[in-house]
């Protein structure tokens, strides 16, 4: 089950998504949808919130760098077009059935 909650980190409220699991520990996952704190059954949620406060740095960093990933502009995959494949340019070429 996912409950929705925010949090005051430097001044901004971030939104997150708590998950409670059988895992042992609590976890953070920051993604282009935002925060999802995994927590334990028998944790309390002041115990969440803390350890989010306490990697409130990692977070904000995640989450400015998924917003600017978002604000890129997308590449169009095009016939000819040229992406690096392990370091090395490879050509597309769209084939026709």
């Amino acid at each position: 089950m996912s409950v929705g909650l925010s949090i005051r980190l430097a001044d901004r409220d971030v939104p997150y998504s708590l998950r409670r699991s059988r895992r042992k520990t609590l976890g953070l996952r920051v993604d282009g949808r935002g925060l999802v704190v995994a927590l334990p059954e028998r944790v309390a949620l002041r115990e969440a919130e803390a350890f989010i406060l306490s990697h409130a740095d990692w977070i904000l960093d995640k989450l400015a760098l998924w917003q600017q990933r978002a604000e890129e502009p997308s590449q169009n995959l095009d016939d000819g077009s040229v992406l690096p494949v392990l370091g090395q340019p490879c050509g597309l070429r769209w084939a026709q059935k």
